[in-house]
């Protein structure tokens, strides 16, 4: 669920996504939810930002969004929750192949905004993001930082302005959070579509100092309880409510099932946020699944099949359905067949074979009674921290009149590419993310 380039020798969740989803974003009319401040600090529990609970037509499922204002204007932005990226990335004018609907960031009418210059610090780090040896295009330590970055990020420089997050309902004024908030300025709309409502993303990653949740826990000297901590809820397309909290000291910090972050040794970024899955289930029995890896031996080189008891994934925000190893996803797709086998098949949802390939016509059944027959999954991260999953986030509605309703989880490529628990399995969930103690935890929540 959607770092610069995000793609490592094995491949990776955004790239994956990008190429493998392309036709899901334009079939799809999805949830756009806006987050606004309803309230700044309520004794120390952080800065809660209260969902407006606008839905807007975007071509991705499962994207969230929050609602900033930003510079001396207060242009207001919508961006993209993504948790795998650090930088937040905004378009900026003059913009190619941005969205003609949006406003774009003027940033030289902002009397708050200014680039910052190749010998900032910031500027130094922005190449560890971007995964390349090679530093900024700089003609001097006075020029600003500037990179023809690819893929995520699109061409453009590195500069800072006032961000506040947008007013909520009854007058109240914009909360501000940060006076010199670092940002790229991007001139192309990077991954996000040019058709959707989106301005740009925020970086919720952990990876360092450019992220939001370094910079305002940096700014506040971690005083005002925005230590990096943060939390959010993910409404479903008719959901009414959801938020985004950052902070540590949340009331609901107390009542999380929590798993450990996991570092694996090949791991490429550190921003990203990665646990250990040790079972999934369907209807309460644990899948049983091989992977096949190839052994060298001095001599020879042979395929090796094992049981794979556990695997290593991230959570996103901003990649819109889950990716599994395909030898994972047989086992779960073959489980979830068999538990529907008395209701009559639907086409696949795309073209693609990966994507929505195991669909059901339901038309004759009402939406209770879709979540009543749906096969239960729920997913074991760390020993014994269960997450049951919502019945919206096991079947998608592709049509809204249930006549094609399909399993809402797709196969990477490769059994050695990075897996995703996307967006859409995170519906209805609280999940807690603490950054200081190493761990994220999960509850099922109503999301208001």
């Amino acid at each position: 669920m959607m770092a610069s380039d995000k793609i490592n020798e094995n491949g990776a969740s955004k790239f994956l996504q990008a190429s493998n989803m392309f036709i899901l974003l334009v079939l799809i009319l999805a949830t756009l939810v806006s987050f606004n401040c309803s309230a700044s600090l309520e004794g120390g529990k952080g800065v809660r930002l209260e969902v407006l609970n606008k839905l807007k037509s975007s071509g991705i499922i499962g994207q969230h969004a929050v609602q900033v204002e930003l510079g001396s204007r207060n242009s207001k932005l919508s961006l993209v929750l993504d948790t795998a990226i650090d930088l937040t990335w905004i378009q900026c004018q003059p913009c190619k192949g941005c969205s003609e609907q949006l406003p774009i960031f003027n940033y030289s009418s902002s009397e708050t905004y200014s680039d910052l210059p190749c010998s900032s610090g910031y500027c130094s780090a922005l190449a560890a993001v971007k995964g390349e040896e090679s530093g900024p295009e700089c003609r001097n330590s006075t020029s600003p930082c500037e990179y023809q970055l690819g893929y995520s990020y699109a061409p453009g420089r590195l500069g800072k302005d006032q961000l506040s997050f947008a007013a909520g309902g009854g007058g109240a004024e914009a909360a501000v959070l940060l006076n010199d908030f670092v940002f790229w300025c991007g001139n192309a709309s990077g991954y996000l579509s040019g058709g959707g409502v989106e301005a740009g993303a925020m970086g919720l990653g952990k990876g360092g100092n450019l992220s939001i949740l370094y910079q305002q826990a940096a700014a506040s000297n971690e005083s005002r309880g925005l230590e990096k901590c943060f939390s959010y809820c993910l409404t479903t397309v008719n959901g009414a409510g959801g938020h985004l909290t950052f902070g540590c000291q949340q009331e609901a910090a107390a009542v999380m099932n929590y798993t450990n972050f996991y570092k694996t040794p090949d791991e490429p970024h550190a921003m990203w946020y990665t646990t250990k899955v040790s079972a999934i289930s369907v209807n309460g029995r644990k899948l049983n699944y091989t992977i096949t890896e190839r052994e060298r031996t001095s001599n020879t080189t042979r395929n090796v099949t094992r049981p794979l008891f556990a695997f290593d994934t991230t959570v996103e925000t901003a990649t819109p359905i889950s990716l599994l190893p395909p030898t994972i996803y047989k086992a779960l797709n073959d489980s979830f067949t068999h538990l529907m086998q008395g209701y009559p098949r639907a086409p696949p949802a795309t073209s693609d074979p990966l994507l929505f390939d195991n669909c059901y016509n339901l038309k004759t059944l009402s939406a209770a009674d879709v979540r009543r027959i749906t096969p239960s999954i729920s997913f074991t991260f760390g020993d014994n921290t269960v997450v049951d999953l919502d019945p919206s986030a096991v079947m998608y509605p592709v049509n809204p009149d249930n006549s094609q309703v399909c399993l809402a989880f797709t196969p990477n490529r490769r059994d050695e590419d990075i897996p995703v628990i996307g967006a859409l399995q995170q519906q209805t969930l609280g999940v807690f993310f603490d950054i200081p103690r190493g761990r994220m935890g999960f509850k099922h929540h109503d999301c208001t």
